[in-house]
């Protein structure tokens, strides 16, 4: 999905989680994509995504809502281990 579609799903259904990729094109990060999607929907709750998770300041993800960072390739391995078991 891109953010258009993301967000009219958004608008039709609630999510009590969002996993949120840092960088969505042509955005260069969640600064720029999340204040849209918590306007839809306050009460989820959002993952960042990201793979450069050392040059994301927390403290700046925190001050836009975002519940935890989520390292993308620990997760790409987690779920592939998963599928795999």
């Amino acid at each position: 999905l891109d953010l258009d579609e993301a967000l009219a799903h958004l608008e039709q259904q609630y999510f009590d989680v969002i996993l949120l990729d840092n960088r969505l094109p042509p955005y260069s990060d969640f600064t720029q994509t999340i204040g849209d999607i918590v306007k839809i929907s306050p009460k989820s709750e959002i993952y960042l995504i990201s793979a450069d998770r050392d040059k994301v300041s927390l403290n700046l993800c925190k001050q836009h809502g975002i519940v935890e960072m989520i390292d993308k390739f620990e997760l790409r391995d987690a779920i592939a281990a998963g599928l795999l078991e």
